[in-house]
């Protein structure tokens, strides 16, 4: 709720983006697992290590995410091994800005974060409200999807569930503007790099500063 996104981001301490994040998070996954519990017909195929979706789409953040994203790197890294990571991520981020949506799906371009050995998201914990709503009933058309780019298959998806991210993140996106602050969605990569070179960063977003505006 706009009260409770206030509450957080009004807070002065440099936490306040996390807050808000992890707010919104709990909030979803509460709701989702409400709709899971007393839907009807098959269930999801997302499953640990099945990283189809992570191929090929471009991810749009908010500036809390993105600032949450990079600031659990930066405070859970040692500074030589952050400076290792960030070089990366800058690397990527160049790349990222490069692609259109065409190359990006042709190409199957996988996410910064994504281990591909083992299928499995770096950032799981933090990953975005949009990640946490692309949701499959069938890994197998995912699969193929991945595979085959220019196959025209429709993925079924559970339409409530990618309704409640959409109304989640558009009410939050307006709570943001209503309440001064930066309510533009990012490019995943791009805006956690902008965030990761930015010392500070969380208190320049609690001032309304569109830090991630590169």
């Amino acid at each position: 709720s706009s009260a409770a996104i206030e509450r957080n981001a009004r807070s002065n301490e440099p936490r306040a983006p996390l807050k808000v994040a992890l707010t919104a998070y709990r909030n979803f996954e509460s709701t989702a697992a409400s709709r899971n519990s007393t839907a009807v017909g098959p269930g999801l195929a997302c499953s640990k290590g099945c990283s189809w979706c992570c191929r090929g789409i471009k991810v749009e953040v908010t500036a809390t995410e993105a600032i949450t994203i990079a600031e659990y790197f930066r405070s859970s890294l040692e500074p030589a091994d952050f400076a290792e990571f960030n070089e990366s991520l800058q690397e990527a981020a160049t790349e990222s800005r490069a692609l259109d949506a065409h190359q990006r799906h042709v190409e199957q371009h996988p996410c910064f974060f994504l281990d591909e050995e083992t299928g499995e998201c770096g950032i799981y914990d933090f990953r975005p409200m949009r990640c946490r709503g692309h949701t499959s009933l069938d890994a197998a058309v995912c699969e193929r999807a991945c595979k085959t780019p220019d196959d025209a298959s429709n993925i079924p998806t559970d339409g409530m569930i990618q309704q409640i991210s959409s109304i989640f993140t558009l009410g939050q996106d307006q709570a943001f503007r209503e309440l001064g602050y930066d309510g533009e969605s990012y490019e995943l990569v791009s805006a956690v790099a902008v965030a990761a070179n930015s010392p500070g960063v969380a208190l320049r977003w609690m001032k309304g500063e569109r830090v991630l505006a590169a």
